[in-house]
């Protein structure tokens, strides 16, 4: 006959025309948490019993009360199942239970935890890796149309994640992970070499530093770089995953290559859960623009908070092992996506051909001249887009394919850049303008339009040799 363990000893407690001549642009510390009004701890020396109400017969109990004899392996694995079926769990987590008991005894693990409900492990767990603050919020938001919806947007506090980000000594411990002066880390950045390099040996930054930075002594240029790309979860199904993600050109690259470089700023959300398709048939390209962007508002909230005056002045950052109180400034200095996406923040039409008025986000080239390499463009400016959308000037907005609605993103600090969004919204992305684009191009123009049938043959027979 087994034994049961002891119980567990809970403690839980403006122009007509928008672009541009000129090429030229212009959280304290969070406190440690004290868990010991928040955990679930055991503190004592043995296993937990079974929980109220869950049925602990042991194995001989139950064949002396059913009449039936079966081996360890058959009670435990039908328990399981039992459990599992009263939880109405979905029936892969069977494996999935089993295979990670197998691990869990592999590793010496003998399933006495201190905490004994899943709430007390999630506190722990937030306390260990300082992310009690970081938690995501369900945001209403508010989408425009015929009828009135209402959808609950996950968002992350920016000023938390940023905190959360730059605590990580794993990232920010060492100043050979950081584009930081070695001799002046919390300096206006100088690159070694005196030439482009870094993300922020560009103009970008220069101009940056001159309009954020008024104070040298105390003002410390953060520049952030964000991540927008929407991924369906499975090959061929229709649920989908859009984070946006953000991290900062402090770290070089080698560390913004590395997914713990990356915090989430909010998820947007996926329409298709609360309208047909043909309800969304019926709705104009403006219409879906205002809807997306109305989600893009609410997660973006934080972040312009966090960016004007005063938001994030006196704030203790460490550097390597250097810490100064510092007055952060945080303009967004691009951000990273696929032509749609980018298309998508921009609220410009997501079409490409030699028949579009606009076709590229950041300037004013039409489709017919995208064959001219000699064309002479001029770069769109946000100032005099928003300028456009206020005095609802759809005449003119027709005119270069951009949406007359007003852009989440007009709200964001771009370190002072007139172009803002335009140009933030990198409009190069290597899979589908290079290897998907140019390169696809290049080769068909070759073998079909250039190789005469002779080259084509010895060109498919080189393959043999």
């Amino acid at each position: 006959m087994r034994q049961k363990p002891p119980t567990v000893e809970a403690n839980e407690a403006l122009a007509d025309v928008p672009w541009d001549n000129d090429d030229d642009s212009i959280d304290e510390e969070l406190n440690q948490a004290d868990t010991s009004n928040v955990l679930e701890e055991n503190h004592g020396a043995g296993g937990p019993n079974d929980g109220v109400g869950v049925y602990s017969d042991s194995a001989n109990d139950s064949a002396l009360r059913f009449g039936i004899r079966f081996t360890t392996e058959q009670y435990h694995e039908t328990k399981l199942l039992k459990i599992l079926s009263d939880a109405n769990a979905p029936h892969y987590l069977y494996k999935d239970i089993i295979e990670w008991g197998r691990a869990a005894n592999g590793d010496n693990y003998h399933f006495y935890p201190q905490r004994s409900t899943r709430k007390a492990q999630v506190k722990y767990l937030e306390t260990w890796l300082q992310c009690q603050k970081s938690c995501p919020q369900q945001i209403p938001t508010t989408l425009p149309g015929p009828v009135i919806q209402e959808v609950q947007t996950t968002c992350f506090n920016f000023s938390q994640q940023l905190y959360n980000l730059v605590a990580d000594r794993a990232l920010f411990g060492t100043l050979h992970n950081l584009d930081v002066n070695i001799n002046d880390p919390f300096g206006k950045y100088v690159p070694t070499n005196g030439l482009l390099s870094t993300t922020n040996s560009g103009q970008w930054y220069n101009q940056a530093y001159h309009h954020e930075v008024k104070d040298p002594a105390t003002d410390f240029l953060m520049p952030i770089i964000m991540a927008c790309d929407e991924t369906n979860l499975r090959k061929g199904g229709k649920a989908s995953s859009w984070p946006l993600l953000f991290t900062t050109s402090i770290l070089n690259q080698k560390m913004r290559n590395l997914p713990i470089a990356w915090r989430t700023l909010g998820y947007i959300n996926n329409l298709s859960y609360i309208q047909s398709a043909a309800e969304a048939q019926t709705q104009t390209k403006e219409l879906k623009a205002e809807r997306l962007h109305a989600i893009f508002k609410t997660i973006l909230a934080s972040l312009i908070e966090a960016q004007q005056s005063g938001a994030l002045h006196n704030i203790p950052l460490q550097l390597g092992g250097i810490t100064k109180k510092v007055n952060l400034k945080v303009p967004v200095i691009f951000i990273i996506g696929d032509l749609q996406g980018g298309d998508k923040i921009c609220c410009t039409t997501c079409a490409y051909s030699n028949k579009l008025k606009r076709l590229c986000r950041k300037c004013n080239v039409r489709g017919d001249q995208s064959g001219d390499p000699l064309v002479q463009c001029q770069k769109i400016s946000m100032v005099k887009v928003i300028d456009l959308v206020k005095n609802n000037r759809q005449d003119i907005l027709d005119g270069f394919n951009q949406y007359n609605v007003y852009n989440a993103w007009y709200d964001v600090s771009y370190g002072g850049c007139r172009f803002g969004i335009f140009s933030a919204a990198c409009p190069i992305e290597p899979l589908h303008s290079v290897e998907n684009g140019i390169i696809i191009d290049c080769l068909s123009i070759l073998y079909k339009d250039e190789m005469n049938i002779g080259q084509k043959a010895k060109w498919i027979l080189s393959f043999d040799d």
